[in-house]
C-alpha cells in the first residue's frame, strides 16, 4: 500500500522533529503543554531551536524539511504528486516506482 505509506512521509518526519525536540530542547512547561495537546510548535521553528545545538547543527533537518515540505504535503493532501502515482495508461492504481518506495522506505529509516 504505497500510497498510504507515501501519505505518512510528512507525519513520520514531523513526528521525529516533535520527539527530539521534546527530548532535547523542551521546557518542563512544554512537556506539560505537550502532556495535554496544548503544544503549537511549527516544525520549522522546531528544527531551528535544534540546530542551534551541537548535535544538529549541519542543518540536515532545515534542508530535508525544505526540500521536502511540498513533496510531503502533496502525498498527504492528495496532491499532484500523490495523484500522478496513482494514474498509468492502463487505468487507475498504485503507480509508484519501485526505486521511489525504495527512497521513501529508506527516508523514513
Amino acid at each position: 500500500m504505497p500510497g498510504s505509506a507515501f501519505s505518512l512521509l510528512r507525519l513520520t518526519f514531523e513526528s521525529y522533529i516533535r520527539g527530539i525536540w521534546l527530548l532535547d530542547c523542551a521546557q518542563e512547561s512544554d512537556i506539560d503543554r505537550f502532556a495535554k495537546d496544548k503544544l503549537h510548535r511549527r516544525v520549522g521553528d522546531m528544527i531551528a531551536d535544534l540546530e542551534k545545538l551541537e548535535a544538529y547543527s549541519g542543518g540536515t533537518l532545515s534542508m530535508s524539511w525544505g526540500q521536502g515540505k511540498r513533496l510531503f504535503n502533496s502525498f498527504t493532501h492528495s496532491g499532484y504528486h500523490h495523484v500522478r502515482r496513482r494514474m498509468a495508461s492502463d487505468g487507475i492504481g498504485a503507480n509508484y516506482p519501485e526505486k521511489e518506495i525504495i527512497g521513501a522506505l529508506d527516508y523514513v529509516n
